[in-house]
């Protein structure tokens, strides 16, 4: 009868732990990917409906946006009241007159109301204002 050969194999070490790495690397992308999908901009101040209109044009990111609900509460950053909100303007654009200000009102505010508050923004050095409107689909 013949021989056998028996071959053995070195010996292997036996893996203490988890291989941790591989998960880091998944938590630092999923990380990496929300702050570049994430909103930062703030939540608005209170429920505005706006204006519908027949526009294409798409709404801006505009980084300065003057808040009007619907019984005429005025926010502006962390500025709430009429006046406040007009003085905070005006030092807001004391230095950049140019800068785009978006008005977002809700669609009950009534006109002229809105029309001598957009005036009263022109007198305190806003050059150009938007009004935030939705497309009618």
């Amino acid at each position: 009868m013949g021989t056998r050969a028996v071959r053995l194999l070195p010996h292997q070490k036996e893996q203490k732990g988890e291989a941790i790495i591989p998960l880091i690397n998944v938590v630092f992308l999923l990380l990496i990917f929300l702050m570049l999908v994430g909103n930062p901009r703030a939540p608005d101040p209170f429920y505005i409906d706006p204006a519908q209109t027949e526009s294409e044009r798409d709404p801006t990111d505009a980084q300065m946006v003057i808040f009007i609900s619907s019984d005429f509460q005025v926010a502006f950053e962390a500025v709430r009241g009429k006046s406040n909100v007009l003085e905070a303007v005006e030092r807001a654009f004391a230095n950049d007159r140019d800068e785009p200000l978006e008005v977002k009102a809700d669609a009950s505010v009534d006109a002229v109301q809105l029309l001598h508050f957009v005036q009263d923004l022109k007198s305190r050095g806003v050059a150009r204002i938007r009004l935030v409107t939705r497309a009618i689909r």
